[in-house]
C-alpha cells in the first residue's frame, strides 16, 4: 500500500497522455472510416461541404487545445502537490533530528 502513493504522480501522468492520445487519434481514424470524432468529418468531405469541414475542423482543434491546458493544469497542481509533500517529508525528518 505504500507504493500506490509513490506511483501515483506517474500513474496520472501516463493516464492523462494516453487520453490525449486517444482524443487525437479519433479523429484520423474517423478520416479512415472507423467513425468516432472523425465520423461527421469524413461525411462532410465526402460531401463536399467545406463550410462544415471547416467547423469541425476548428471544433477538433479546440477541443484538443481544452484537453491540453486542462489537462497541464492538472499536471502543475499535482507537481505542486508532490513537492510540498516531499518538503514536508524533508523537514519532518530535520525537525526529528533536531529534537
Amino acid at each position: 500500500m505504500a507504493t500506490f502513493p509513490a506511483v501515483l504522480p506517474e500513474f496520472m501522468n501516463y493516464t492523462l497522455y494516453r487520453f490525449e492520445i486517444a482524443v487525437r487519434s479519433a479523429s484520423v481514424l474517423g478520416i479512415v472510416g472507423a467513425g468516432g470524432v472523425g465520423g461527421p468529418l469524413i461525411f462532410a468531405l465526402s460531401t463536399r461541404s467545406w463550410p462544415r469541414v471547416g467547423m469541425i475542423l476548428i471544433g477538433i482543434v479546440v477541443m484538443v487545445t481544452v484537453i491540453d491546458f486542462i489537462f497541464m493544469n492538472i499536471r502543475i497542481f499535482q507537481t505542486i502537490v508532490v513537492f510540498v509533500i516531499k518538503i514536508t517529508r524533508k523537514n519532518k525528518k530535520i525537525f526529528l533530528f533536531l529534537r
